[in-house]
């Protein structure tokens, strides 16, 4: 992928394009942002364009014999670490097992993928995955022989956070002492799960979430939304690329997502253990990354319900079900109480994250919301 591919994001471009034209090009970067904002396709990019043969001032060329190849993600130079687990036919994996799976996705995807996508793509979305010791090894290896064509071997490592215990030593080792002409491009969303040995050797490439107008212009560019919706969906999508994509494409926006939120909801407001635990069993029912994304909807569900309480529904774009139901807890849904919900969920978000005990985490999150849900508003 070319860096013209790549919708926005000028500043971060701009300052990997000065640093190749300067001769400061940094062996151990980390492309650190939010899901949605192209990090991945940007580390991408960035080393098609440092092994282009014909690159200009502000692309590679694009059609050069290593830009090819890098399109089809198939350069020899190229090796890629990511996240993966054994499976029942497939013991001791390594990432080799999984290349065809990860490339397809990248270019079905354009590069803009999250982890949901890759556990789906390569059926493990009941599995943790890791980034383990057998590909470090691997690694160290390919990196001891000489490059095949590139001026730089490039090895990118998406979601560096999943990185194992014990394949961190590993990593580090040769981050200290790296191969010439080598380049370690990191990618991550959450800076917090990253070693501080591996983080204090990287130069950071900081990927900020989209601008609320410019996930519009792309929406309305790219993908023919009209403008009134289009609005609506960079509203809800809070800067992540990938989810106003998902959003524009869907003809409804998470309809078992919203009957289960409305079940858990009520049950929170009567306090009913019964019907919370109901709603707890069902949405919890998938792997960590689902529940995160399902809290994640109840989130958006919270700031609608407050938008409908000062008179904004307009903004929220819900209609039918939604739009009625938001009407209805809308009153409960304060100022007041606003930035405990916030709060709550997403320390609930950051302990499942952590491999918290979800049906524990949830529990105390159901009856922290009930107590919101019965907070007076102050008068004022």
């Amino acid at each position: 992928m070319q860096l013209k591919d790549i919708p926005g994001q000028e500043k971060v471009k701009s300052k990997l394009l000065r640093a190749v034209k300067e001769q400061r090009v940094s062996h151990t970067q980390l492309f650190l942002g939010a899901e949605g904002t192209n990090k991945l396709a940007l580390a991408i990019a960035y080393a098609q364009y440092v092994n282009c043969k014909n690159r200009s001032e502000d692309d590679s060329c694009g059609v050069c014999p290593s830009c090819v190849k890098y399109q089809k993600l198939a350069h020899p130079d190229l090796h890629f670490l990511y996240p993966i687990s054994n499976r029942k036919d497939l013991s001791n994996a390594v990432c080799a097992d999984y290349i065809r799976e990860w490339r397809e996705l990248l270019l079905e995807k354009r590069e803009l993928i999250n982890l949901d996508d890759w556990h789906h793509k390569i059926n493990l979305e009941s599995k943790k995955t890791i980034i383990n010791a057998r590909d470090c090894n691997n690694i160290i290896q390919k990196l001891s022989l000489k490059s095949f064509e590139s001026e730089y071997r490039v090895v990118i490592i998406w979601m560096v956070e999943r990185l194992f215990y014990s394949a961190a030593p590993k990593l580090l080792k040769i981050l200290e002492e790296p191969p010439e002409k080598t380049l370690f491009l990191l990618v991550a969303e959450n800076q917090d799960l990253i070693l501080n040995t591996i983080k204090s050797r990287t130069q950071l490439v900081k990927v900020l979430p989209y601008p609320q107008n410019e996930l519009k212009d792309i929406l309305v560019a790219q993908y023919g939304v009209s403008s009134e919706k289009a609005n609506a969906i960079a509203i809800r999508a809070e800067g992540n690329l990938r989810k106003a994509i998902v959003l524009a494409m869907q003809d409804d926006f998470g309809a078992e997502n919203f009957i289960l939120f409305r079940s858990w909801l009520r049950g929170c407001f009567k306090a009913s253990i019964t019907e919370i635990n109901h709603a707890i069993t069902q949405f919890s029912s998938g792997n960590r990354e689902q529940t995160i994304r399902f809290l994640h909807y109840a989130q958006e569900l919270i700031r609608d319900a407050m938008l409908v309480n000062r008179g904004a529904q307009e903004l929220t774009f819900r209609t039918g079900e939604e739009q009625e139901f938001l009407q209805n807890v809308a009153p409960y849904i304060h100022p007041d109480v606003l930035p405990g919900f916030y709060e709550q969920l997403n320390e609930a978000i950051f302990q499942i994250g952590r491999y918290g005990n979800v049906n524990i985490i949830l529990t105390d999150l159901s009856f922290k919301m009930s107590n919101f849900l019965h907070t007076p508003k102050r008068n004022t």
